[in-house]
């Protein structure tokens, strides 16, 4: 039997609690062969329609899918796979926040998860595209690093900037990527957070779409920590973002 876990209010999915995981999370490519049943797997289901009315509407699926049914070169070996698809037209940087947010409701379930690159379904929906593919399961290895010192990633200094004293980039710096590229910098004032796409020739060489997706996964982190300080806000696209070298506006964190 496997627990899904609840907060006090029965509500699924709370951003204040999965922020506790944005810095406890690990991308796991070792699983158990133990397949969820029906019953979990609606909860799943569940949890991620949750997402999408607080943050729809926007037209991207889920399926569940066995490992007969992807393929890819970075394939992950995992007992069952989510399958991400979005209507032609779709934003996939909004759609990317959504399934990061699943991302981490599936480890505070203790499940391990991992996005995985260039793995696609044998057979797609007419009308939609290919968004992303994740290994999820029953983890075979630890699913939570132990300490902040596990990740590799670049200092808070270097992606962004914040008011002396904020230490927000220290947890938002944690935030996973393709190839750990972490193809972002952070604007931090008091009353907003803009996002840019960076272009610095290392991170070019990942393609465009990949490093949409990691925007996307950026702006999840930032909702999550966010709400943990009890600051809440809003993503706009704001016109009066600063034109920064090498770097390309996206969005912005109205508090």
């Amino acid at each position: 039997m496997v627990e899904l876990k609840r907060n006090k209010e029965g509500i699924c999915v709370d951003y204040r609690k999965l922020a506790e995981y944005t810095a406890r999370r690990k991308s796991v490519r070792r699983y158990l062969p133990d397949v969820f049943d029906e019953e979990v797997l609606n909860r799943l289901k569940e949890a991620f329609s949750e997402i999408q009315q607080d943050f729809g509407p926007l037209d991207l699926t889920l399926d569940i899918m066995t490992r007969r049914q992807v393929s890819g070169l970075f394939m992950v070996e995992a007992p069952q796979y989510m399958e991400f698809q979005i209507k032609d037209g779709e934003s996939r940087i909004k759609s990317a926040m959504m399934i990061e947010f699943l991302e981490l409701w599936c480890s505070m379930q203790g499940w391990g998860a991992c996005w995985l690159g260039k793995v696609e379904p044998r057979h797609k929906k007419e009308g939609y595209e290919h968004l992303a593919t994740m290994a999820f399961g029953l983890p075979a290895v630890p699913s939570y690093r132990l300490t902040i010192a596990e990740f590799l990633r670049k200092p808070a200094s270097g992606i962004g900037k914040a008011p002396t004293g904020n230490n927000l980039l220290d947890t938002l710096r944690l935030a996973p990527s393709a190839s750990n590229g972490q193809p972002w910098w952070l604007v931090v004032t008091n009353d907003r957070i803009d996002l840019y796409m960076t272009h610095n020739g290392i991170t070019d060489l990942i393609p465009r779409k990949t490093k949409t997706l990691d925007i996307g996964i950026m702006m999840a982190f930032i909702y999550c920590v966010m709400s943990a300080r009890n600051l809440t806000g809003e993503f706009k696209e704001m016109t009066d973002a600063a034109e920064l070298e090498r770097k390309e506006y996206q969005i912005s964190f109205i508090i």
